[in-house]
């Protein structure tokens, strides 16, 4: 079954703020953002809205649920490209999660299924960063942590087969988390983008500015 999602975007016309809705398949191939619930584990449905244009932009997103062990559930707002690629963000905040272990970031799905294959190069609410793995669909996820204050840049990066997280002070000096991942029998066209998750029956709300989709592996 066609499942449907809605992108989010603000205008600005004269004093007042427009949100506009608009539907999109997430079947489709698409060169636009698209948003949606990793999974079915979502109790409140995630939003992604996005403020202003260019790097300095300020992407929003609200998301409940897990995105750990075997299945995830969480917000994601993604692009679709194909082959070698590159994403980053800068993770200005989160709020509104208990657990210290609440996440936003950037991630990189085989799909968007719960269990599907993924990198997630992000930032916790309060234990610092992490690069969470998962090698196939279903299986348990890994994580490399690393002791790392807010904001923080994040970037994945996707080399032929394979894909590397990375973590930034500046945007300039980057350090890789864990060694460059190989993930077997991925599409050629895979899920891209920003994803946050409360790790609890909570919402948490987490602010990226600096977003950045480039083709090819910089």
């Amino acid at each position: 079954m066609k499942k449907t999602s809605y992108v989010q975007t603000k205008l600005f016309l004269g004093c007042i703020w427009f949100v506009i809705q608009t539907a999109c398949s997430t079947l489709a191939g698409t060169n636009g953002w698209i948003s949606q619930d990793i999974g079915s584990g979502t109790r409140t449905p995630g939003t992604a809205v996005v403020d202003g244009t260019g790097t300095e932009a300020v992407f929003t997103l609200t998301g409940q649920g897990y995105i750990y062990g075997a299945v995830d559930s969480g917000q994601f707002y993604y692009q679709m490209p194909s082959g070698d690629v590159t994403l980053v963000a800068r993770v200005i905040s989160q709020s509104g999660a208990a657990s210290s272990s609440a996440k936003a970031g950037v991630m990189i799905r085989a799909k968007v299924d719960g269990h599907a294959a993924n990198v997630f190069m992000a930032m916790t609410n309060s234990n610092g960063a992490a690069c969470q793995v998962r090698l196939t669909d279903g299986d348990a996820t890994t994580t490399s942590p690393l002791a790392a204050p807010y904001p923080q840049w994040v970037k994945v990066v996707r080399k032929g087969s394979e894909i590397s997280g990375y973590i930034s002070t500046n945007g300039k000096d980057w350090t890789r988390l864990g060694a460059p991942i190989t993930m077997k029998d991925w599409p050629e066209q895979i899920c891209l983008g920003l994803a946050a998750t409360s790790n609890g029956p909570d919402v948490v709300t987490a602010k990226f500015d600096n977003v950045t989709l480039t083709p090819g592996a910089q």
